[in-house]
């Protein structure tokens, strides 16, 4: 669980909300400053005034300008998935068998789609059908 705050400033005013980890699929840490090092090595690079970021030790400045690239693309993907959330600006995709018109996020789009196309070969090899060629996709 993750918890979101009326401490942090953000639109929370009236209590907490909890989050399942599984249903956050990004997120960025903006302060790392309560970091423990783990050891002599992390803590000889931190008085030299180096942080952890990305699996590397790095000086803030780069950290930050990584972080700040990080955000505005959030901030693009969020967006499009405005953008495409109004049914005239629909994500068009066709497949082996389907034409979809989505406008879901595309994480969620996907999934459904593999499960959609992989449902419907299933199907078909059960039943022994097949598809007439001279038809579009369903």
């Amino acid at each position: 669980m993750i918890r979101a705050s009326t401490n942090s400033a953000g639109p929370i005013e009236n209590g907490d909300v909890e989050v399942d980890l599984d249903m956050i699929h990004e997120f960025v840490i903006s302060d790392d400053s309560d970091y423990e090092p783990q050891n002599d090595d992390e803590r000889e690079k931190i008085e030299k005034g180096f942080v952890y970021y990305d699996g590397q030790w790095m000086p803030p400045s780069r950290r930050d300008r990584m972080v700040d690239k990080v955000i505005e693309e959030q901030r693009a993907k969020l967006e499009e998935m405005k953008r495409v959330s109004q049914w005239r600006n629909r994500h068009l995709e066709t497949t082996k068998h389907f034409a979809f018109e989505s406008t879901v996020p595309m994480q969620v789009f996907e999934s459904y789609r593999d499960l959609c196309d992989t449902y419907f070969e299933e199907f078909a090899k059960d039943w022994k059908i097949r598809r007439p060629r001279e038809l579009p996709p369903l």
